[in-house]
Protein backbone atom coordinates (compact mmCIF):
# COMPACT_ATOMS: atom_id res chain seq x y z
CA UNK A 1 0.00 0.00 0.00
CA UNK A 2 1.26 3.46 -0.89
CA UNK A 3 0.23 6.23 1.45
CA UNK A 4 0.52 9.74 -0.01
CA UNK A 5 0.88 12.62 2.41
CA UNK A 6 0.40 16.10 0.99
CA UNK A 7 1.04 18.78 3.60
CA UNK A 8 -1.36 17.80 6.42
CA UNK A 9 -3.70 15.58 4.38
CA UNK A 10 -3.47 11.82 4.11
CA UNK A 11 -4.63 9.84 1.09
CA UNK A 12 -4.46 6.07 0.80
CA UNK A 13 -4.41 4.27 -2.52
CA UNK A 14 -3.60 0.69 -3.43
CA UNK A 15 -0.59 0.36 -5.67
CA UNK A 16 0.91 -1.97 -4.83
CA UNK A 17 25.25 -3.96 -10.37
CA UNK A 18 26.36 -2.18 -12.82
CA UNK A 19 26.26 1.17 -11.07
CA UNK A 20 29.64 2.86 -11.01
CA UNK A 21 30.59 4.72 -7.81
CA UNK A 22 32.72 7.85 -7.87
CA UNK A 23 36.42 7.66 -7.17
CA UNK A 24 36.09 9.71 -4.01
CA UNK A 25 35.34 7.93 -0.74
CA UNK A 26 31.60 7.55 -0.14
CA UNK A 27 29.64 5.67 2.49
CA UNK A 28 26.61 3.66 1.44
CA UNK A 29 25.40 0.10 1.57
CA UNK A 30 28.31 -0.99 -0.62
CA UNK A 31 30.79 1.88 -0.40
CA UNK A 32 33.26 2.55 2.38
CA UNK A 33 33.34 5.64 4.53
CA UNK A 34 36.27 7.75 5.65
CA UNK A 35 37.00 6.07 8.97
CA UNK A 36 36.94 2.62 10.53
CA UNK A 37 34.20 3.85 12.91
CA UNK A 38 31.92 4.96 10.10
CA UNK A 39 32.73 1.78 8.15
CA UNK A 40 31.69 -0.36 11.11
CA UNK A 41 28.49 1.61 11.72
CA UNK A 42 27.56 1.50 8.04
CA UNK A 43 28.16 -2.25 7.93
CA UNK A 44 25.85 -2.75 10.91
CA UNK A 45 23.10 -0.65 9.31
CA UNK A 46 23.51 -2.49 6.02
CA UNK A 47 23.36 -5.88 7.76
CA UNK A 48 20.25 -4.81 9.70
CA UNK A 49 18.51 -3.76 6.49
CA UNK A 50 19.35 -7.07 4.83
CA UNK A 51 18.05 -8.98 7.86
CA UNK A 52 14.77 -7.06 7.85
CA UNK A 53 14.34 -7.63 4.11
CA UNK A 54 14.83 -11.37 4.55
CA UNK A 55 12.23 -11.59 7.29
CA UNK A 56 8.54 -11.92 6.47
CA UNK A 57 7.23 -9.23 8.82
CA UNK A 58 5.66 -6.15 7.26
CA UNK A 59 8.06 -3.23 6.87
CA UNK A 60 7.11 0.43 6.72
CA UNK A 61 9.16 2.60 4.38
CA UNK A 62 8.80 6.37 4.84
CA UNK A 63 10.06 8.60 2.02
CA UNK A 64 10.60 12.17 3.21
CA UNK A 65 12.12 15.30 1.68
CA UNK A 66 11.96 16.91 -1.76
CA UNK A 67 9.79 15.36 -4.47
CA UNK A 68 11.12 17.45 -7.38
CA UNK A 69 14.24 15.38 -7.95
CA UNK A 70 12.45 12.03 -7.83
CA UNK A 71 9.37 12.39 -10.05
CA UNK A 72 8.65 13.19 -13.69
CA UNK A 73 7.06 16.50 -14.66
CA UNK A 74 3.50 15.16 -14.61
CA UNK A 75 4.27 13.12 -11.45
CA UNK A 76 2.71 10.01 -12.98
CA UNK A 77 6.03 8.25 -12.57
CA UNK A 78 7.98 8.56 -9.33
CA UNK A 79 11.08 7.00 -7.87
CA UNK A 80 9.03 5.99 -4.84
CA UNK A 81 6.54 4.07 -6.95
CA UNK A 82 9.37 2.37 -8.82
CA UNK A 83 10.87 1.14 -5.54
CA UNK A 84 7.51 0.00 -4.20
CA UNK A 85 6.62 -1.91 -7.37
CA UNK A 86 10.02 -3.60 -7.41
CA UNK A 87 9.85 -4.53 -3.73
CA UNK A 88 6.47 -6.15 -4.18
CA UNK A 89 7.05 -7.87 -7.53
CA UNK A 90 10.71 -8.91 -7.24
CA UNK A 91 11.32 -9.17 -3.50
CA UNK A 92 7.81 -10.57 -2.88
CA UNK A 93 7.11 -8.25 0.03
CA UNK A 94 3.44 -7.63 -0.74
CA UNK A 95 2.49 -6.48 2.75
CA UNK A 96 5.08 -3.71 3.02
CA UNK A 97 3.71 -0.19 3.47
CA UNK A 98 5.22 2.76 1.59
CA UNK A 99 4.56 6.26 2.92
CA UNK A 100 5.10 9.19 0.56
CA UNK A 101 5.82 12.23 2.73
CA UNK A 102 7.79 14.11 0.06
CA UNK A 103 6.70 17.42 -1.40
CA UNK A 104 8.12 19.97 -3.81
CA UNK A 105 10.68 22.40 -2.43
CA UNK A 106 10.93 20.68 0.95
CA UNK A 107 13.18 22.39 3.48
CA UNK A 108 14.90 20.50 6.25
CA UNK A 109 13.46 22.41 9.21
CA UNK A 110 9.92 21.72 7.99
CA UNK A 111 10.73 18.10 7.15
CA UNK A 112 11.95 17.53 10.72
CA UNK A 113 8.73 18.90 12.21
CA UNK A 114 6.47 16.87 9.91
CA UNK A 115 8.41 13.64 10.19
CA UNK A 116 7.91 13.44 13.96
CA UNK A 117 4.16 13.05 13.30
CA UNK A 118 4.83 10.36 10.69
CA UNK A 119 7.00 8.44 13.16
CA UNK A 120 4.13 8.21 15.65
CA UNK A 121 1.66 7.32 12.88
CA UNK A 122 3.63 4.64 11.04
CA UNK A 123 6.59 3.54 13.25
CA UNK A 124 8.85 2.98 10.23
CA UNK A 125 11.67 0.47 9.89
CA UNK A 126 13.28 2.49 7.07
CA UNK A 127 13.31 6.24 6.40
CA UNK A 128 14.56 7.43 2.99
CA UNK A 129 15.53 11.10 2.94
CA UNK A 130 15.31 12.56 -0.57
CA UNK A 131 17.52 15.65 -0.59
CA UNK A 132 16.81 18.55 -2.93
CA UNK A 133 18.23 21.98 -3.64
CA UNK A 134 15.79 24.19 -1.74
CA UNK A 135 18.33 24.74 1.02
CA UNK A 136 20.81 26.21 -1.47
CA UNK A 137 18.58 29.25 -1.89
CA UNK A 138 19.58 30.35 1.61
CA UNK A 139 23.21 30.65 0.53
CA UNK A 140 26.34 28.90 1.74
CA UNK A 141 26.46 31.03 4.88
CA UNK A 142 23.58 28.88 6.16
CA UNK A 143 25.40 25.61 5.43
CA UNK A 144 26.55 25.10 9.03
CA UNK A 145 22.95 25.47 10.24
CA UNK A 146 21.91 22.97 7.59
CA UNK A 147 24.51 20.47 8.80
CA UNK A 148 23.34 20.73 12.42
CA UNK A 149 19.71 20.25 11.37
CA UNK A 150 20.63 17.30 9.15
CA UNK A 151 22.54 15.58 11.96
CA UNK A 152 19.55 16.15 14.26
CA UNK A 153 17.28 14.55 11.64
CA UNK A 154 19.51 11.47 11.45
CA UNK A 155 19.43 11.19 15.23
CA UNK A 156 15.63 11.52 15.22
CA UNK A 157 15.41 8.62 12.77
CA UNK A 158 17.72 6.45 14.83
CA UNK A 159 15.76 7.17 18.03
CA UNK A 160 12.68 5.45 16.60
CA UNK A 161 14.72 2.41 15.60
CA UNK A 162 14.58 3.10 11.85
CA UNK A 163 17.43 2.84 9.36
CA UNK A 164 18.18 6.20 7.70
CA UNK A 165 18.92 6.06 3.97
CA UNK A 166 20.05 9.41 2.60
CA UNK A 167 19.80 10.14 -1.14
CA UNK A 168 21.64 13.05 -2.71
CA UNK A 169 19.81 14.72 -5.61
CA UNK A 170 20.90 13.50 -9.05
CA UNK A 171 23.67 15.41 -10.79
CA UNK A 172 22.31 18.23 -12.91
CA UNK A 173 24.23 18.68 -16.15
CA UNK A 174 24.50 22.45 -16.04
CA UNK A 175 27.45 24.73 -16.66
CA UNK A 176 29.94 25.13 -13.84
CA UNK A 177 29.52 28.87 -14.32
CA UNK A 178 25.75 28.71 -13.85
CA UNK A 179 24.29 30.64 -10.94
CA UNK A 180 24.09 28.53 -7.80
CA UNK A 181 26.25 25.68 -9.10
CA UNK A 182 28.97 26.16 -6.48
CA UNK A 183 26.37 26.37 -3.72
CA UNK A 184 24.96 23.03 -4.85
CA UNK A 185 28.38 21.40 -4.68
CA UNK A 186 28.93 22.73 -1.16
CA UNK A 187 25.59 21.43 0.07
CA UNK A 188 26.17 18.05 -1.60
CA UNK A 189 29.46 17.71 0.29
CA UNK A 190 27.72 18.74 3.51
CA UNK A 191 25.17 15.94 3.06
CA UNK A 192 27.89 13.38 2.40
CA UNK A 193 29.86 14.56 5.42
CA UNK A 194 26.88 14.33 7.78
CA UNK A 195 26.20 10.72 6.77
CA UNK A 196 29.85 9.66 6.93
CA UNK A 197 30.46 11.20 10.34
CA UNK A 198 27.16 10.32 12.00
CA UNK A 199 24.77 7.68 10.68
CA UNK A 200 22.87 6.34 7.72
CA UNK A 201 23.42 4.69 4.37
CA UNK A 202 24.31 7.07 1.55
CA UNK A 203 22.85 6.67 -1.93
CA UNK A 204 24.88 9.18 -3.91
CA UNK A 205 22.76 9.83 -7.00
CA UNK A 206 24.82 12.95 -7.74
CA UNK A 207 28.06 10.97 -8.04
CA UNK A 208 26.40 8.22 -10.09
CA UNK A 209 24.86 10.56 -12.68
CA UNK A 210 28.03 12.61 -12.82
CA UNK A 211 29.83 9.48 -14.03
CA UNK A 212 27.32 8.63 -16.76
CA UNK A 213 28.26 9.62 -20.32
CA UNK A 214 24.61 9.76 -21.39
CA UNK A 215 23.19 11.55 -18.33
CA UNK A 216 21.57 14.24 -20.49
CA UNK A 217 18.75 11.81 -21.29
CA UNK A 218 18.00 11.50 -17.57
CA UNK A 219 16.63 15.07 -17.28
CA UNK A 220 13.72 16.79 -18.99
CA UNK A 221 14.28 19.66 -21.45
CA UNK A 222 14.15 22.25 -18.66
CA UNK A 223 16.69 20.29 -16.60
CA UNK A 224 14.27 20.37 -13.66
CA UNK A 225 12.87 16.84 -13.28
CA UNK A 226 14.02 13.33 -14.19
CA UNK A 227 12.71 11.58 -17.29
CA UNK A 228 11.37 7.99 -17.10
CA UNK A 229 14.89 6.87 -18.11
CA UNK A 230 16.29 8.91 -15.24
CA UNK A 231 13.93 7.29 -12.76
CA UNK A 232 14.98 3.87 -14.03
CA UNK A 233 18.61 4.79 -13.45
CA UNK A 234 17.79 5.99 -9.93
CA UNK A 235 15.97 2.75 -9.16
CA UNK A 236 18.80 0.59 -10.48
CA UNK A 237 21.48 2.49 -8.57
CA UNK A 238 19.46 2.58 -5.32
CA UNK A 239 18.79 -1.16 -5.40
CA UNK A 240 22.33 -2.07 -6.42
CA UNK A 241 23.82 -0.02 -3.59
CA UNK A 242 21.60 -1.83 -1.08
CA UNK A 243 22.34 -5.20 -2.71
CA UNK A 244 18.66 -5.70 -3.55
CA UNK A 245 18.90 -5.76 -7.35
CA UNK A 246 17.72 -9.07 -8.79
CA UNK A 247 19.24 -10.26 -12.10
CA UNK A 248 16.96 -10.01 -15.12
CA UNK A 249 16.38 -12.97 -17.38
CA UNK A 250 16.94 -12.64 -21.12
CA UNK A 251 13.27 -12.16 -22.01
CA UNK A 252 12.80 -9.44 -19.40
CA UNK A 253 15.85 -7.59 -20.71
CA UNK A 254 14.46 -7.73 -24.26
CA UNK A 255 11.08 -6.31 -23.14
CA UNK A 256 12.73 -3.54 -21.12
CA UNK A 257 14.96 -2.48 -24.02
CA UNK A 258 11.97 -2.45 -26.36
CA UNK A 259 10.03 -0.20 -23.95
CA UNK A 260 12.98 2.17 -23.56
CA UNK A 261 13.35 2.43 -27.35
CA UNK A 262 9.64 3.26 -27.80
CA UNK A 263 9.79 5.90 -25.06
CA UNK A 264 12.83 7.60 -26.56
CA UNK A 265 11.48 7.62 -30.11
Amino acid sequence: MMIHLQQDQVECSEVQRDATPSNSSRKSGKLNGTSSHSDSRSSLEFALLQKRIEQKETMRWVFAGDSESCSTFNSQKTFLREIEDYTKSKLHRDSDIFVNATYAGARLDHVRKRIQIRFSQFQPEVVIVMCGFAECQSGVEKCSDFEMSFIALLKDIEKVGAIPIVCTPPHSDVSAEAEGHIDRLIFIEAIRGCVVEHSGLLIDFWADWENQSDSEKFWDAANLRPTPAGLQRMKKFFLSQLDLLQPENASAQKVRKSLQTSQES
